[in-house]
């Protein structure tokens, strides 16, 4: 290329040589120009080389990513549809469990108070018992004392009445024998006087009749003495005898009540006996129920463990899951990380091939120059100063480019830890993230116009490349029970979030965590996972956006190379066409992405920024 314009340059000085040709100074300054841009741009040859070596080495690793995230993704979706499933297995036991629980609470809470109803009633009849059983067993010790003393008194007077008995009959044995003995002795005294008196008779008789008269008679009067003694001493018997057999007969009578008492508190002590064994009986089975309410608490004691333990594993496994998906987050942010230096990369190559199209392009400006310098010497000094100006740009763009590099705004992240996640502490309510205003209206209004044609665009490509790297998840809704629309907090979280999460339509009092029960805790754990799988397509969608918009560059780069300002003129109007067309289907999508599109506020700055950068290159390749 230097040899022709070195012959372009001799055949134009002898022509020029009226009209003012180059000077060897300005020739020998311009072929060490064109000799430093032919060394530059094969040096951005090089460069390009390896940019695109590179590039292809980052497509290859990031195909091998994108299928090992798939791989990862569809044993994460397994695994959780796995852990989903013994949650829901482990929570229908749990209400299984509460529902068996609650009725056997409510049968032992009936049970409890019946019992308790007639343990007062049974305690209050016993105590009446007790009660009136003590006044009688009061009355038996003093009727007991009583009988013991009138028995002790019987059975003196028993003895006393043996003892007189016995005394009696002695004296009565006595006196009888006595009586028998002086009977005998009268007899036989009656007998010798009878005998002597006769004797006597007969020899008074003999004597005199009327001296033995006398004598019979005081003796007969004597023996009557002694007969009236003898009977009165026998009335008197008799009549003590009599005196003895009434007290006999007292006696008897009194034994005769005595055991009639007896029996009677006899009788009474066995009705007593009775009652006491029948209220120890009730006391056997009142202690047996206990014994059973024991044990029944006790099972559900244990029952109750078992829940906690089965709730210890519910957070335990929902505890991984989140794991899982935090790591599956920084995957994909990873990902996301290499798309955006892949296509940084693939900026900076395509701005190299845009830097030496137009060096190109120049140099066979400079040719044409020559040319034409031979025809007209009068515009050679001006189109030099052109000539010169426009490498000088060409130059000068790639250290614009270095410079630039630092401010290009690549897919922000934000903040992707929130205080709270770490579940150490509460976490705060959800507020809507403020969209800073750091664009002019002017811009503002472009940025609009793009941003319809870039959300369509995102439709179309994250349609398509999210089948392949995104787990097709079922977001499960809120549940609809009858519940007051309260946001409660979810549980300490090892999810991921942005700082522009998903502002709710309600925002109320923060419920403790303590206050929630399982299945709310479950959904807002639910819902947690769906905010963080939308921020994560959120991502891939930004970064499959800018890939498509460096694929629409590369491909307007190629053209510009090859066609005229008449091709770029039919390439905005296709360009104009694909935008209705994207307008179209964003509106046709609308519908079905307003939870995504709520979510995605917060990468809002970040899109605007992209879509500015991308209007700013438009605009230059416009001018050019």
């Amino acid at each position: 290329m230097a040899p022709k314009k070195d012959k372009g340059k001799e055949d134009g000085k002898p022509s020029g040589g009226g009209g003012g040709g180059f000077t060897e100074v300005e020739r020998t300054f311009l072929e060490l120009q064109v000799t430093d841009c032919n060394r530059k741009i094969a040096r951005l040859r090089t460069a390009v080389d390896e940019y695109e070596q590179r590039n292809e080495e980052l497509q290859k690793a990031y195909d091998k990513l994108d299928e090992d995230r798939a791989d990862i993704i569809a044993y994460l979706k397994k695994t959780l549809n796995n852990k989903n499933e013994e949650n829901n297995e482990l929570k229908e036991k749990v209400k299984g469990l509460e529902e068996t629980r609650e009725i056997e609470t409510a049968q032992f809470k009936e049970t409890v108070n019946d019992l308790e109803r007639n343990f007062t009633i049974m305690k209050d009849q016993l105590t009446s018992e007790n009660k009136l059983l003590a006044g009688k067993l009061n009355t038996l010790e003093e009727f007991r004392a009583i009988r013991d003393d009138l028995m002790r008194k019987f059975d003196k007077q028993e003895q006393d009445f043996k003892d007189q008995e016995m005394k009696y009959k002695r004296v009565i044995y006595d006196a009888e024998k006595k009586f028998v003995i002086g009977k005998d002795k009268l007899k036989k005294e009656m007998e010798g006087r009878l005998l002597q008196l006769a004797q006597d008779f007969q020899d008074a008789t003999e004597l005199r009749i009327a001296a033995s008269t006398h004598r019979v008679i005081r003796e007969n009067i004597a023996i009557n003495n002694e007969l009236d003694n003898i009977l009165s001493t026998q009335a008197k018997i008799a009549e003590q005898n009599e005196k003895y057999k009434e007290n006999e007969r007292a006696a008897r009578v009194a034994k005769e009540l005595a055991e009639e008492e007896r029996d009677k508190a006899i009788n009474k002590n066995v009705i007593q006996v009775k009652v006491i064994d029948q209220l120890t009986v009730a006391f056997q089975e009142l202690q047996k129920e206990k014994g059973l309410y024991e044990k029944k608490s006790f099972d559900f004691e244990i029952l109750q463990e078992k829940i906690q333990k089965l709730t210890k594993d519910n957070d335990n496994l929902s505890l991984q899951v989140r794991i899982l998906e935090q790591n599956l987050h920084s995957r994909m942010s990873a990902e996301n990380k290499a798309t955006a230096e892949a296509s940084k990369v693939y900026k900076e190559c395509e701005k190299l091939k845009k830097i030496l199209s137009e060096a190109a392009v120049a140099v066979q400006a400079a040719l044409k120059l020559d040319d034409w310098a031979t025809k007209d010497p009068s515009r050679e000094i001006m189109d030099r100063q052109m000539l010169l100006a426009r490498l000088l740009d060409i130059i000068s763009q790639y250290h614009d480019m270095q410079r630039a590099e630092s401010m290009d705004t690549l897919a922000s992240f934000g903040k992707v830890y929130e205080e709270g996640d770490l579940g150490f502490m509460p976490k705060p309510a959800a507020k809507k993230a403020a969209i800073p205003t750091v664009f002019s209206a002017a811009s503002r209004e472009s940025i609009k116009a793009e941003k319809r044609s870039s959300e369509a665009m995102s439709v179309t490509s994250a349609s398509l490349s999210s089948i392949k790297t995104i787990p097709s998840m079922k977001l499960v809704p809120p549940s609809t029970e009858p519940v007051p629309l309260v946001p409660k907090d979810s549980l300490p979280s090892f999810v991921t979030s942005s700082q522009s999460s998903v502002s709710e339509s309600v925002e109320a009092e923060e419920v403790p965590e303590s206050e929630m029960s399982i299945g709310q805790k479950l959904e807002q754990s639910k819902i947690e996972i769906q905010k963080s799988i939308l921020k994560d397509l959120q991502y891939s969608q930004a970064a499959f956006i800018s890939q498509a918009r460096l694929s629409t560059e590369k491909k307007s780069v190629i053209f510009e190379g090859e066609e005229a300002e008449g091709e770029h003129k039919e390439g905005d109007e296709m360009e104009g066409e694909h935008k209705e067309g994207d307008e179209m289907a964003g509106e046709h999508v609308e519908g079905e992405h307003v939870e995504g599109e709520e979510t995605s506020e917060g990468d809002k700055p970040d899109q605007e920024g992209a879509q500015d950068e991308q209007a700013a290159d438009e605009q230059t390749e416009k001018t050019e």
